[in-house]
């Protein structure tokens, strides 16, 4: 079980670990050429090359109480070590990136390696997939792809761990569960725990609300449900088409996604017309 949260992309961790990493390795390297003798410095190129997510403007402001910019005799723009900045110890440096920093980073990285793997390069978390899906087409493969994109975001390390410390540190008054079974499930085999939230159970009132907003713009719920498409089942798919006059024979050559993409044609029409 996670004991600590894995850095989101882009978060604050992110940036606040980048930027204690960078400077733990700038201090070491003074420190290095000062035992060697040589004059303390550091290449601009080489901090860009080492930490591209921070920009130039947090590396100055966090590096110019320790140093200055200067040319060296190459012509190349160098942090110097300014004469009156005393290196701080080894204990002090370690402290500004524990072991477990180091692992929750390289974890996020291992999570963004396999979604650009997997081709999935500007979304992170599942929540910025969710709007997108509401204005996809009605098409079985745009939903199918889209399903899996989701999948993917919601067992990334970042996601997981942090669904797990949330459950573990709620109060009573704001219940989250885990769905412990299921694609989060590391194994693959059910011998590991699933760490994907599991969708909260709306009341009834909520549930009218729903039912009746999704009717007005023909959202993605079955009419006379609150039943989410993308959990239908094949078959729970295929009694929903029943309802819906559709020939068996026509329902058994389609696929699950194909299914639920005419059940979404269907039911927007109906709440279109009116027919609740």
């Amino acid at each position: 079980e996670p004991l600590m949260e894995v850095m989101s992309p882009g978060s604050k961790n992110l940036q606040t670990y980048s930027i204690n990493r960078m400077l733990v390795n700038v201090y070491r390297e003074f420190s290095a050429a000062a035992k060697r003798g040589l004059l303390p410095c550091i290449g601009v190129d080489e901090l860009s090359v080492q930490f591209p997510n921070l920009s130039e403007a947090i590396i100055r402001k966090k590096l110019k109480e320790c140093a200055f910019l200067r040319r060296d005799g190459n012509g190349k723009q160098v942090w110097s070590m300014k004469r009156t900045f005393h290196i701080p110890s080894e204990g002090d440096l370690r402290k500004l990136a524990y072991p477990e920093h180091v692992c929750s980073y390289e974890s996020m990285q291992a999570g963004l390696y396999r979604l650009k793997h997997l081709g999935i390069t500007q979304l992170t978390l599942p929540a910025s997939i969710s709007s997108a899906m509401s204005q996809l087409p009605d098409e079985a493969i745009a939903l199918a792809a889209a399903s899996h994109i989701e999948r993917e975001l919601q067992i990334t390390p970042w996601n997981l761990s942090s669904n797990f410390v949330a459950c573990t540190n709620q109060d009573r008054e704001n219940i989250e569960r885990l769905e412990i079974t299921g694609v989060g499930d590391p194994s693959g085999r059910g011998l590991g725990f699933s760490y994907v939230r599991a969708a909260p159970k709306a009341s009834v009132s909520s549930a009218m609300v729903k039912k009746k907003a999704a009717a007005n713009r023909g959202g993605s719920t079955v009419t006379g449900t609150d039943a989410d498409l993308r959990r239908l089942s094949m078959e729970a798919a295929r009694e929903v088409l029943l309802k819906f006059n559709v020939p068996e024979e026509m329902i058994a050559k389609q696929t699950r996604w194909h299914r639920i993409a005419m059940i979404r044609k269907l039911s927007s029409e109906q709440a279109a017309s009116g027919v609740q």
